[in-house]
């Protein structure tokens, strides 16, 4: 027995990555791109928070 394909709304067919990192760009743009005041929105300690921009190739500066 084949599974039946599923469909769901576009809005919702993005990978957790995508809409991790929209959220954290989201959340570093409200805070002024003040790091370490988005790692504490974040809850998420500044240096991960470095890491993940550098992964992401998002620029760091004001």
């Amino acid at each position: 027995m084949g599974r039946d394909p599923v469909t769901v709304p576009s809005e919702l067919a993005r990978t957790l990555a995508e809409i991790e990192k929209e959220h954290v760009q989201r959340v570093v743009e409200a805070c002024s791109g003040n790091l370490a005041a988005a790692a504490r929105v974040l809850g998420i300690d500044r240096s991960t928070l470095v890491r993940k921009l550098r992964r992401w190739g998002v620029s760091q500066e004001r």
